[in-house]
């Protein structure tokens, strides 16, 4: 599950997301049954191409929306910059936020992402069996609701709450019950844990944390809790992996 691994195969999924010949561009407006299913924060975001971080999350933090969607039909291209942000500081001054990535998705799982388009321009091709989308802004930590607003369509209130709880993904290759404890323990620290998955390869050993740049101080956190848990040190590093959340812990085997 290497980097390189990683980059390869979203490089491959965005190509063949990105160059359909037969794809029409639609208003954003267009989409139906256009609603918010959660959302969750992070520090920073990458599509394997391109990279996003907040320099201070004591400031702003990266919010990334989980949208439920309906396409008007097969080949639909979405532009990213059919969505902003409006919203009003704690002081009363009205702002606006571009939206900085948009994604396909195949389920309404927060963190699951199956090809982004980031920057000026970026778009992504939907059809009729497409029931979900994500799009990523970055948002002061003042701000607690916010108005998605997007073309031709009248704007969705969304209350994003004060919290910034920092993101977790778990994967294992253990059993159930072993990614169920590990659960428990991060959850008891306040972080808020996006999805978990067993499908982590057969060969990876042992408990990493990745960290995305600005949570190291919350990896180190969650390493001890895991520690104190299992009697086993994790090992803590810089994040290497296409994600959208603040930390990634791997539960190999042998724990």
């Amino acid at each position: 599950m290497k980097l390189l691994r990683l980059v390869s195969t979203a490089t491959l999924l965005i190509s063949i997301l990105f160059t359909g010949q037969n794809a029409s561009a639609i208003s954003a407006g267009e989409l139906k049954n256009f609603k918010v299913i959660g959302h969750h924060f992070t520090t920073s975001f990458t599509n394997g191409k391109r990279y996003s971080r907040v320099k201070k999350p004591s400031e702003a933090r990266m919010i990334v929306i989980k949208l439920a969607v309906k396409a008007p039909s097969d080949d639909s291209k979405i532009f990213i910059n059919d969505f902003v942000l409006q919203y009003f500081h704690q002081d009363g001054k009205e702002d606006r936020a571009k939206c900085s990535a948009i994604c396909r998705a195949k389920t309404e799982k927060l963190g699951e992402n199956k090809g982004c388009g980031m920057g000026n321009g970026a778009w992504i091709r939907l059809d009729k069996k497409s029931k979900y989308l994500s799009l990523m802004f970055f948002l002061e930590n003042d701000v607690k609701s916010v108005d998605i607003s997007r073309t031709d369509a009248p704007p969705l209130t969304y209350r994003v709450g004060s919290d910034r709880t920092y993101s977790v993904f778990i994967s294992t290759n253990q059993k159930e019950n072993v990614l169920s404890e590990i659960e428990k323990v991060i959850r008891a620290g306040g972080y808020q844990i996006t999805r978990t998955s067993t499908s982590l390869p057969k060969e990876e050993k042992g408990i990493i944390i990745h960290y995305a740049e600005g949570a190291e101080t919350q990896a180190r956190e969650i390493s001890q809790r895991i520690m104190i848990k299992t009697n086993v040190a994790p090992e803590v590093k810089k994040m290497e992996l296409i994600s959208s959340n603040d930390i990634v812990v791997w539960i190999g085997k042998n724990l």
